[in-house]
C-alpha cells in the first residue's frame, strides 16, 4: 500500500462523512506515525458518529468506490461496535468504529 493508494482509499470516506456532516476522527496506524511513532502497517480506522439516519446517504455515496453493506452498518450501529469496508480500486480495508 502506498500514501497514494491511502489517500485515494480513506479520501473517498472522509468526503462522504464531511459531506453528511457526520462527526469522525481518525485513528490507526496512520494517526499514529503521523502524530507519535512509526508503524509498518498502513490502516486506518476512523471513529465515526454515525447515526441511522446516515446510513442510507453513506452506503449510496461510497457503493461505487466500495465494498459497503448497511446491515453491516445497522448492526454496528445497534451494537455500538465497528464494520468495515473495503476500497475497491486499492483492496484497502477500513474499519470504521461507531462513537
Amino acid at each position: 500500500m502506498t500514501p497514494p493508494d491511502l489517500l485515494q482509499a480513506v479520501g473517498a470516506v472522509v468526503k462522504a462523512f464531511t459531506d453528511l456532516e457526520v462527526a469522525y476522527f481518525v485513528g490507526g496506524s496512520v494517526a499514529s506515525s503521523a502524530y507519535g511513532v512509526a508503524r509498518s502497517t498502513l490502516d486506518v480506522d476512523p471513529v465515526a458518529d454515525l447515526r441511522e439516519h446516515h446510513v442510507d446517504p453513506l452506503v449510496a455515496r461510497l457503493s461505487d468506490a466500495c465494498y459497503i453493506d448497511a446491515g453491516m452498518i445497522r448492526r454496528a450501529l445497534a451494537q455500538r461496535s465497528s464494520f468495515n469496508l473495503i476500497h475497491l480500486d486499492t483492496m484497502m480495508k477500513i474499519d470504521v468504529f461507531i462513537q
